[in-house]
């Protein structure tokens, strides 16, 4: 008895749309860190970014560790630092907002989901 192909794509086809998938998102990736570096780099968007850390700083350290629903003590693995729901896969470089850095940025390591 012969058996007919499904209906649909080939696993072929599947890995090439995966790997289609993963570049595009790899681009997008890349055009949005384009953009925040552009935006970035501007005097009054700095000022902004500024004032904005510096507020979430101070509302973070006024809430404490407490305040926080899914704290690193309470799971094995560390959670992504980004949305903090999902255990962390990678580490990824990001800015941080200093007053005395050259620049007034400076790299930081954080952990990733990936996903986010």
């Amino acid at each position: 008895m012969e058996h007919e192909a499904a209906p649909g794509k080939s696993f072929s086809d599947r890995g090439s749309d995966e790997l289609s998938d993963l570049w595009m998102l790899e681009q997008k990736r890349r055009y949005i860190r384009e953009y925040m570096r552009r935006w970035r780099s501007r005097p009054d968007h700095q000022k902004l970014e500024h004032e904005n850390r510096q507020r979430s700083y101070r509302q973070r350290k006024l809430t404490g560790p407490a305040g926080a629903p899914h704290s690193q003590a309470n799971s094995a693995a560390p959670l992504c630092a980004i949305c903090r729901k999902r255990p962390s896969i990678k580490t990824i470089v990001r800015l941080r907002l200093l007053d005395e850095a050259p620049y007034n940025y400076v790299e930081m390591r954080v952990p990733y989901c990936g996903e986010c």
